[in-house]
């Protein structure tokens, strides 16, 4: 049963770095973009 905890709890924390990691590259992506475009609107 401890096993079993201790996978839960290392695939929650697996996910949840990928999830940071995702939205990170995700809005590195948008600004590089938006900044290839111009400055014609506001960051948000």
């Amino acid at each position: 049963m401890l096993i079993v905890a201790f996978g839960m709890m290392f695939t929650a924390l697996l996910v949840f770095l990928l999830w940071n990691l995702f939205i990170k590259c995700r809005a590195f992506l948008r600004a590089r973009k938006s900044r290839n475009r111009g400055r014609t609107g506001t960051a948000s």
